[in-house]
């Protein structure tokens, strides 16, 4: 980002490739502030569906043969692996479909946090 760009915003990197100067070829608008004539018109340009895919729970396990566990002195064996918001797939770049539309999260708003976790249980 160079100058221009206010350091107090979270853009998404595609703003690197906006409009800066007459002559530039882009489809990013130039960022503005103040009083453009253009800036508040009404446009389609934004509106991309909210529709989307996540990924928010799977756990996988498994638990081991009583024939297999007994040859180790044990009285049973599970292994699993559980995963949270693995992956989600949306047109919207650059912030959660979740979010507000200003992509921004508040103080009392959390966007989901990607977890893996893994466990063993053993019975003797």
């Amino acid at each position: 980002m160079n100058n221009e760009t206010p350091a107090s915003h979270n853009y998404h990197k595609d703003i690197e490739n906006r409009w800066t100067t007459p002559g530039d070829i882009t489809d990013v608008p130039r960022l503005s502030s103040g009083f453009d004539t253009y800036a508040n018109a009404s446009s389609t340009r934004f509106l991309t569906s909210r529709s989307y895919l996540n990924l928010a729970n799977i756990r996988l396990g498994y638990t081991f043969p009583k024939n297999i566990v007994s040859n180790i002195k044990l009285g049973g064996l599970s292994v699993y692996v559980s995963g949270d918001n693995l992956f989600m797939l949306s047109k919207r770049k650059g912030f959660v479909s979740m979010s507000s539309i200003s992509g921004a999260s508040g103080r009392s708003q959390y966007l989901p946090v990607s977890t893996i976790v893994g466990g063993i249980k053993v019975d003797f």
